[in-house]
């Protein structure tokens, strides 16, 4: 929001160039803005001495005497900066800002912790603290002169403020055309004297961090059907005792329809008598209904874009809110993707809450334990919008109509799994309760629901990349330098299957094999009820987490699942961005390979130990082992791949009759909150970004450009190579003798001749994977 703070004095020092912002401001002048942007967008914290604890202002410029680095109350380290009045008989100005070079376009958010203490507090006056955006023309514009383009400020402490509190505020500004310079500054006002003074820690100024690459749809719904689609959402049928609210939630005002050409679900609000049951088993009766429905128990995600399109209820007394919780049960914490009061209808707010609650059952917002952002925009009760936040590891960013509106970087992000609730809530403590200007029924009108997560998931903990066209005897014994690629799990869990001091060896072939060798201290378990479990994303799409798997028919698709013998859940997310299309069941007699399906997973193939054939009676599959290894051979074809193709995997230990996972992973690393021990079933297990193999497979003969195909392209090379059947091979162009020989010598006999080409003919046309 613009608005004018009133005149600020301009700072007379000059300030010390932070190096990596001149690093930003001569790439500006050196490429276009489009590139700049790029560039500079990386950065995550642009000022300098953001906490203060260099125990000096450092690259911050003041204005105004009374400002000052203290020891008092720091939010985090030793130090804060300490901001009081002039106490000059009129209005006067202090505080402190940095500058950050910036081009056209940059969404800016600036953040600050804020608190005011008993003994120092501006209770009952007219003082107020600012945090301000500016932007300027030039590098050290002046303010209030045509140096300055624009500014952008918000209220983060007066009178009112609880005391002896930290809270953080955050204020995004999008740099305007010909701008230069960003300011982030701290701005504090005195009126007549008044008494009081402010502490602030841990400044940050960042820009918004452009999405990368593209997302995928992992869930959605887009209320075309007649009906309230039960397996994605459950109807709530309940009065919830909570924050004062009025309503009853009813199913009958939960339906769907057609608004605008739009078929929509509609959560209506009416002003009626209605009976039944609070969430504390009580029977009474009241005088509003509304709806509620949310994805409990059919859906939950841990990061991703969560995105509602709306249209709101207004009027005084209702309050319409999207919002998450944690799906393992407790609260907080909680994400509201938007809360809005009908009388504000302009109005949004964005909020995250943490825990644990006070001492006295205090919630987060009284205790300091939430950030919560507000746009002012056009009237939401108007027509559609849409609302969404992009929640990462350790960040939230809000977004209305497409544009970041408020970020959160606070430690306190979760990083746990959560369902997501629609509503209208009828009164409570915040709008208050309906009046005369309140006409029933209000209707909340919701167009869609979208869950998306990146479809590029980022680096690989461990790249495999197998360059040779072999592989060695699948006999149950790994012998030294049998396999070339290997990696160590983790951790001692379950008898250390795949822990810490566990090998997971892979290697393939030119003909399509793909093995995996278990190599590990421990005996292999004799218990049959326990699983190694391999996931596999080779293909696009799949699933995200075991949450929506419903297939318990048998050990290894509980395995798959995540779920005990007797429903206990151990849902498994997986990195961000990994979709599993795959998964390989390893018990200590069989293994099964299955396609990974919502309500039934499909198998594939698969063996039983030491067996001389696969379960289909060919040499397919092939599975051996003794006490403490384990080697499993089966083809690409059966993970939808092929030669030269990439897989990306990850291996857990499970057991399917108590639901309980075991804390040892191929594939994960440290720093994971389940790394001290096992996770009880009933409780969801998260893993971070980047934790998952990344394995290519060998090329295949005559596939020379490594595309899965044998064709035209593949001809070419072959005929560049070719000889004859005493001579070494030609240049191929962009390949080497060596390449030649490499790729085209079948016979491996030293020569590309007739040979060679005949072996080619017989392959022209088709895939590696056949």
């Amino acid at each position: 929001m613009n608005s004018d703070a009133g005149p600020q004095p301009n700072a007379v020092a000059q300030p010390r160039q932070n190096p990596r912002g001149a690093a930003i401001a001569f790439a500006c002048m050196a490429v276009a803005s489009i590139q700049c942007f790029l560039f500079a967008a990386q950065v995550r914290a642009d000022v300098t001495n953001p906490g203060f604890e260099s125990g000096s202002f450092g690259s911050w410029q003041t204005f105004g005497a009374h400002v000052a680095v203290a020891p008092i109350t720091p939010h985090n380290g030793s130090y804060v900066a300490a901001i009081s009045g002039e106490n000059s008989g009129a209005t006067n100005y202090t505080g402190f800002f940095q500058n950050i070079p910036t081009t056209e376009g940059i969404d800016w958010v600036a953040s600050a912790w804020v608190r005011h203490n008993t003994n120092t507090a501006l209770t009952g006056t007219a003082n107020q603290c600012m945090l301000k955006i500016e932007f300027y023309r030039v590098a050290n514009g002046a303010y209030g002169t045509p140096d300055m383009l624009s500014e952008h400020s918000k209220l983060i402490l007066d009178g009112s403020t609880p005391q002896n509190l930290w809270t953080e505020h955050m204020l995004p500004a999008t740099a305007p055309a010909d701008a230069v310079e960003a300011r982030v500054t701290v701005l504090f006002i005195q009126h007549n004297d008044d008494p009081g003074s402010v502490v602030v820690d841990d400044m940050s100024m960042i820009p918004n961090t452009p999405t990368s690459g593209a997302w995928d749809l992992i869930w959605g719904d887009e209320f075309d059907e007649p009906t309230v689609d039960a397996t994605k959402w459950r109807v709530e049928d309940i009065h919830q005792i909570k924050n004062n609210e009025l309503q009853y939630y009813a199913p009958d005002d939960v339906y769907q329809t057609t608004v605008d050409g739009r078929s929509v679900l509609t959560l209506r609000s009416q002003q009626r008598v209605i009976s039944g049951f609070d969430n504390q088993g009580g029977f009474g009766t009241w005088n509003y209904s509304s709806g509620l429905v949310d994805t409990k128990d059919r859906f939950a995600t841990t990061y991703g874009r969560i995105e509602v399109g709306a249209q709101l209820p207004s009027d005084k007394g209702m309050w319409p809110a999207h919002w998450g919780l944690a799906s393992d049960g407790g609260w907080p914490p909680e994400i509201d993707i938007m809360e809005a009061i009908g009388q504000v209808p302009n109005v949004v707010h964005m909020s995250h809450h943490w825990g644990p609650l006070g001492p006295n059952w205090e919630p987060p917002w009284e205790i300091g334990q939430t950030v919560t952002g507000t746009y002012n925009g056009p009237d939401f009760t108007a027509g559609f919008h849409e609302f969404a936040v992009e929640w990462w590891p350790g960040q939230i960013d809000w977004f209305v109509d497409g544009v970041l509106r408020h970020s959160s970087t606070n430690a306190n992000v979760p990083n746990e799994p959560f369902f997501w609730i629609l509503n209208t809530a009828v009164g409570g403590d915040w709008p208050g309760p309906p009046d005369a200007t309140t006409t029933f029924p209000q209707h909340h009108y919701i167009d869609y629901v979208r869950v998306y997560v990146p479809n590029d998931p980022g680096d690989a903990l461990v790249d495999l990349i197998d360059t040779t066209r072999t592989i060695g005897a699948i006999d149950g014994f790994i012998s030294t330098g049998e396999y070339q690629l290997s990696t160590t799990g983790m951790n001692n869990g379950a008898g250390d299957i795949i822990g810490a001091t566990s090998t997971l060896h892979f290697d393939s072939d030119s003909d399509g094999n793909f093995v995996l060798g278990f190599n590990n201290t421990a005996a292999w378990p004799t218990n049959p009820t326990r699983g190694v479990i391999v996931y596999v994303d080779s293909i696009p799409g799949g699933f995200a987490s075991t949450y929506e798997l419903k297939d318990q028919s048998d050990p290894s698709r509980r395995l798959i699942s995540g779920k005990g013998s007797n429903g206990q859940r151990g849902d498994l997310f997986f990195p961000l961005g990994v979709r599993a299309d795959y998964a390989i069941c390893l018990f200590p007699t069989l293994v099964g390979v299955y396609r990974i399906d919502k309500t039934q997973h499909e198998f594939i193939q698969g063996a039983f130990l030491n067996a001389p054939t696969d379960i289909l009676g060919g040499d397919e599959v092939s599975y051996a082992g003794s006490d403490g290894e384990r080697e499993l051979r089966i083809r690409l074809a059966h993970l939808s791949s092929k030669p030269s193709s990439t897989l990306r995997v990850f291996a857990n230990v499970f057991d399917t009759t108590s639901g309980e996972r075991f804390n040892e992973f191929v594939g994960a690393s440290a720093g994971n909150p389940w790394d001290g021990g096992n996770i009880p079933a009933g409780q969801s297990t998260v893993m971070k970004p980047g934790d998952f193999l990344c394995l290519q497979a060998a090329p295949g003969f005559y596939d020379a450009d490594a595309d899965g195909d044998v064709d035209d392209a593949d001809f070419s090379m072959l005929a560049a190579c070719f000889a004859g059947p005493t001579d070494p091979p030609l240049q191929g162009g962009s390949l080497t003798p060596e390449d030649c020989l490499l790729i085209f010598d079948v016979g491996s006999d030293g020569h590309i001749d007739l040979k060679d080409f005949k072996e080619f003919q017989l392959r022209f046309g088709g895939d590696e994977s056949s």
